[in-house]
């Protein structure tokens, strides 16, 4: 895998780690 292949990944991951965190923070409330 190339590198750009590798940082959309791991973008893309992120991303979907602050969604998940943030929509955690959300039932909470």
């Amino acid at each position: 895998m190339d590198d750009g292949g590798v940082i959309e990944l791991k973008k893309r991951s992120f991303v979907f780690a602050m969604g998940m965190e943030k929509r955690d923070r959300d039932d909470r409330l």
